[in-house]
This record gives structure tokens, sequence and C-alpha cells, in this order.
């Protein structure tokens, strides 16, 4: 349910992209029964299968430094699409010839996108794995409102929408005429999902560590599939301690993502007035799924 890691975000959500919703009666009636007890241990990943999300991100509980800035928070929505589109070959190592491996293109689209963002999987005994991923070329509107910059990890973002594509794709944009590998691929999701498994996603100098951590599965009442919440752990600065002001929430089910929740806390707002900052404030970001596709 993007690395430019909008591939990551379209990777991440890629990753996490599918689900059983609306029409699939069957395997609704198959995942809702047994207390729980059928495990995860696959990804869906057939020809057509769609995914649509309404995706919401804004700023909230703003704490001020200075007491006469007024602080104009910063709110866009949009939707979010991802279709896997095809199969195809691709040297086992990355500019290797001979060697190859069969992979799966799932194409990634937002509003005011002009073209999307593909990422490239293949399925293994013990998970899914994130081969490699072409940028999308965006056309983005501008929320209105004050102009200020936000500070994470000491670098300097001007816009709400830059910060969460730098957090959910530290590889940085990739050309639209090449794809960018990940070379050992990263396991994006270790299979069987089961509560208590922790797993290296991205390790230290790529460019910085993410784990993902599985919680317990429970029920989506919504969906009636059962789900493991798997959280991301962030080591931005290498000090060897997860940071506790980022915060990744996926839900996963048998046909992958219901709901993901990105938060970051504590980013400080600064302004040309006020280099040194003005204030501190929240941020959100949130993708729910609104309807599928899956074969």
């Amino acid at each position: 349910m993007k690395h430019t890691m909008r591939s990551s975000v379209l990777g991440l959500i890629i990753l996490t992209l599918a689900v059983t919703f609306l029409g699939c009666d069957e395997l609704i009636a198959i995942w809702t029964g047994g207390g729980g007890g059928s495990r995860i241990t696959s990804y869906p990943m057939h020809m057509g299968d769609r995914w649509n999300y309404n995706q919401l991100y804004y700023t909230y509980n703003f704490r001020p430094i200075d007491s006469t800035y007024q602080f104009q928070p910063d709110t866009f929505s949009s939707a979010f699409a991802t279709v896997v589109t095809r199969q195809l070959n691709i040297p086992r190592v990355p500019g290797a010839a001979g060697d190859s491996i069969v992979v799966t293109e799932f194409s990634s689209t937002e509003t005011g996108q002009q073209a999307p963002g593909l990422s490239y999987y293949s399925q293994t005994s013990d998970g899914l794995r994130l081969q490699g991923y072409f940028g999308g070329s965006l056309i983005l509107p501008t929320p209105g409102g004050a102009q200020y910059s936000i500070t994470l990890a000491d670098r300097s973002f001007g816009s709400l929408r830059e910060l969460i594509r730098h957090i959910e794709e530290p590889i940085g944009q990739t050309p639209l005429d090449s794809m960018t590998r990940e070379y050992p691929p990263l396991l994006s999701i270790k299979y069987p999902l089961q509560a208590g498994e922790q797993w290296t996603f991205r390790p230290n100098g790529r460019p910085w560590r993410i784990d993902k951590r599985t919680g317990a599965m429970r029920n989506d009442p919504v969906s009636g599939l059962w789900y493991h919440e798997v959280r991301w752990l962030y080591d931005m600065n290498g000090d060897g301690i997860w940071d506790n002001n980022i915060s990744i929430i996926d839900r996963i089910s048998s046909k992958g993502l219901i709901r993901r929740t990105l938060d970051v806390r504590d980013l400080l707002v600064t302004t040309p007035e006020g280099p040194d900052g003005v204030g501190y404030v929240d941020v959100r970001d949130e993708y729910t799924l609104v309807s599928m596709t899956v074969w």
C-alpha cells in the first residue's frame, strides 16, 4: 500500500498496500474466523490489484517561543492509489549480466502527481523484499498561510510535505530514466508476522537505521480483517538509541495495509524574522484505505 522514499512511501505504502475490503466476500469470510489464529505469511502481488487511500497530513499542538508569532496550521489532503502493473526480470546483482530475478512492479500515484512512482518487490520464503524503484514526478499545490521552515535533526525543510518525504524516502529523489537498486535488498515485511518480532529494514549508513517491530494480532472492525500493528523504529543520528519523536505505525493484514499513521513531534519552527525558532509543532500524516480490488 515510493528510494526516493516516496518510493519508501511508495515503498512504505506499497509494502503495506494490499487489503481486502469492499467486494471480495469470500476472502473476508476466510480471515474473520478462527479468533485471529490464521497467520499472515505472504503478500498479494497479482496483476491488476489496486488499493485506494485517503491521505491527510497536518500540523498541530504549536508551542510558541515567540508569543507575538501567529502560527497558521498547515493541512493538506489527497488521494493515493497503488496498482500492481507487471512482472519483469532484473539482474540479481545491480549492473550484472546473466543471472536475474523476477520482481513485481507497483505503480503509485498521488493527486497532482505527473508521473507515478514505481517500486519493485520480490517475495521470498522469509518475507517481502524491496529491490528497487523509480521516483515519481510531483506537481503539488502549496498550502496557503504564513511562510516558515521546520527543522528536524539539524536539517531545515520548507514545507510539511518535504519533511515527510525526507523521513519516508531518505535516499532522495531518483531520476525518472534510471532504476535505483537496493542492494542487498531491504526486508520490508518479515513472514510469518507474529507478535514480538523485530528486524532491520535499513541498516546504518543507508542512510540511517530503521527497524520494524510487530505487535499482537487484532481484528479491524471495518474490513473484518485480522492485522498486526508494525511500528517503525528510527535511529537518525546513529547513537544506538531509538528516536522518540518519530513514529510510523502500520496495520498490516493478510491483504496488506489497512492504515498508516506517521507522527513527528517537537519540530522547531523558524522564520526569516526568527531564525533561532519561534516555537515547536507536531506533525501527523495518515493513510486510510477507502476501497480496493484484490484478485
